[in-house]
């Protein structure tokens, strides 16, 4: 889907102001340790950029589905390709509404 992010170009105050400049609904939080970023929506699973090899992660145990996750997660990667802060970003459409339909 993604190579990695380009975690160099970041910094907590670059990532509080993409989500205002994509007119995100809510504040999001940003916590900078040494080996992450920390994003998260208010009441939404956090999602932690790794600084060491520009990948996304998050815990399971938050309470919240997978489906849950993915969606921040993709919340996350939209507006950093928004900014070309991602390598080769990918969609694929699996499944869903349109899955194996055929053409008439």
């Amino acid at each position: 889907m993604y190579r990695r992010v380009k975690v160099e170009l970041l910094t907590k105050e670059t990532l509080l102001s993409l989500y205002d400049l994509s007119k995100a609904r809510a504040r999001v939080q940003v916590l900078e340790t040494p080996n992450f970023f920390l994003v998260q929506y208010p009441g939404k699973p956090f999602i932690a950029i790794s600084r060491l090899d520009g990948r996304l992660y998050t815990l399971y145990n938050q309470g919240f589905t997978l489906g849950e996750m993915q969606h921040q997660a993709s919340i996350l990667l939209r507006i950093l390709k928004k900014f070309d802060l991602v390598e080769e970003l990918k969609y694929k459409r699996i499944g869903g509404k349109f899955k194996n339909r055929k053409r008439e």
